[in-house]
């Protein structure tokens, strides 16, 4: 059997980062057989067992994610004194652009919603942003390889009006049931439903146009099902509907045609901290950021809770979103108003890191508002939308990310006994030939294992005394501390 195959087999994730502390899923008492058991074969096999466990948890924890991130940085897109236009620049500063003019609207320089979406036909993908009563749509290639241009909405179009509604608070676009993106207006206290297919696929009807399908909402109190106070967020899940309805201090769920299921009341949960963001991860889990970067975690039915004080941002950061990446469930990203964290679902308390935006011809000072991710292959394609407070030019930065994993394994692939190979077969008896034989190969897969170590880690310092060891940065234990200072310096 070979190893990766056999963790694949038992659904091992690979969630070791810098500041891990390192287990074993099973202990000594766990593993010894205790005075009050009957040595038989069934003991003995679940011992075996758990030491096979541990070694496969150890095999796992030989790779961990670098906090070198992003990966890398693809394009900026703004404008720049070489275009007059909005377009994709390439190895330009952020501090090198100016506010939009010409074509594009100005309240572009004011984005404080984004949205992605890929087509499933077409090599191309579409930003969603907004300023609040503006929704842009941007189409792009994935290869970023010309100018852009940008169409605005600014009102709501319906054959049920006689007339249009104007966007007076658009403070969330996400994806919707059924190839649909959600725009929920705070100021109207309304979630509006078009139909994406234009974007999403080679529909030649609707192609790079939003159609107009439905709406939900109106002001309302806790107690009316189909109508809000203040919602500040939508989330899709299962094709159902959840949103944020933060006045009521409650979230409202609904099917794929807005008919109410279910209000979950959090009132207490929100007395003291109100509300500001919701999301789902891939396995049905509600992430709530709330006031005083707090993050609740909730289960699908909003019955179990786990709270997770946010302590390692800087004095003066506040979490704008989470983001989960497409690529793989177990990553998720922190955005506040100065920095990008990466982490991990299984161990959201912790981080892998946070982008050194340095490295990437980023002006230390850019404020940041808003973030989009959609894969691209094995990667992340991560959109964040700052501001240089100096100029007033907003941008939007395009990189690649994924778990980005060092191996310190020479190679990591070889063949190792199972379990099927290493138990005692029910026709054996236990005795301690056959146990040695058991414990023989358990020894063996450690030893494969042991061969393929590379030696000592050896790092070296950069132009900024940092420590790199085979082109990854590592956090020390004062930089650890500088973390929760009052500083906006990027590491």
């Amino acid at each position: 059997m070979n190893i990766l195959k056999e963790i694949e087999n038992y659904e091992l994730l690979y969630d070791r980062y810098p500041g891990k502390v390192l287990s074993l899923p099973y202990s000594l008492d766990e593993i010894t057989i205790q005075p009050n058991e009957t040595v038989s074969s069934d003991t003995i096999n679940l011992k075996l067992q758990h030491l096979y466990e541990n070694f496969l948890s150890i095999y796992t924890q030989s790779k961990i994610a670098s906090n070198l991130i992003p990966i890398s940085s693809t394009a900026i897109l703004g404008v720049s004194a070489f275009f007059t236009n909005l377009a994709w620049n390439y190895g330009l500063s952020s501090s090198e652009f100016y506010p939009v003019q010409w074509n594009i609207p100005s309240e572009f320089n004011n984005i404080k919603t984004l949205h992605m979406t890929t087509s499933l036909t077409q090599d191309q993908y579409t930003i969603f942003g907004s300023n609040g009563t503006i929704l842009f749509v941007i189409n792009s290639s994935n290869t970023e390889s010309f100018i852009l241009s940008a169409t605005s909405i600014n009102t709501v179009e319906s054959q049920e009006f006689s007339f249009s509604i104007p966007f007076s608070d658009i403070t969330a676009i996400a994806n919707g049931p059924e190839e649909s993106i959600l725009v929920l207006d705070r100021g109207a206290n309304t979630v509006y439903q078009y139909d994406a297919s234009g974007f999403t696929n080679d529909n030649n009807i609707l192609a790079n146009t939003l159609g107009f399908k439905n709406r939900l909402g109106g002001y309302g109190t806790e107690a009316d099902k189909l109508s809000f106070n203040n919602p500040l967020d939508v989330a899709t899940f299962n094709n159902d509907v959840f949103v944020l309805d933060a006045g009521n201090n409650c979230v409202k769920r609904y099917n794929n045609n807005f008919a109410w299921l279910n209000t979950y009341r959090l009132n207490r949960d929100f007395l003291n901290r109100p509300p500001k963001k919701l999301k789902v991860d891939a396995f049905g889990n509600f992430y709530c950021v709330l006031s005083g970067n707090q993050v609740n975690i909730y289960s699908n039915d909003f019955q179990q809770k786990q709270e997770i004080l946010v302590d390692y941002l800087n004095k003066h950061e506040d979490i704008l979103d989470i983001v989960f990446s497409k690529t793989n469930t177990n990553i998720y990203y922190l955005i506040t108003n100065e920095n990008i964290y990466k982490g991990l679902v299984n161990n959201p308390g912790n981080t892998i890191g946070k982008y050194l935006l340095y490295l990437h011809n980023y002006n230390n000072m850019q404020t940041i508002s808003a973030f989009a991710s959609i894969p691209d292959g094995i990667n992340d394609r991560n959109l964040i939308v700052s501001k240089n407070p100096a100029t007033n030019a907003q941008i939007i930065g395009a990189f690649y990310d994924n778990i980005n994993l060092y191996d310190n394994l020479s190679i990591p692939s070889f063949d190792i006994y199972n379990m099927n190979d290493i138990k005692i077969a029910p026709e054996e008896y236990v005795q301690s030939w056959v146990l040695n034989k058991s414990l023989a190969k358990l020894i063996a897969n450690h030893l494969r294992f042991i061969g393929q170590l590379i030696g000592k880690f050896q790092f070296k310092f950069d132009s900024r005394g940092n420590s790199i060891f085979q082109f990854t940065r590592y956090l020390t234990a004062a930089e650890k501390a500088r973390l929760t200072s009052d500083t906006r310096d990027i590491l």
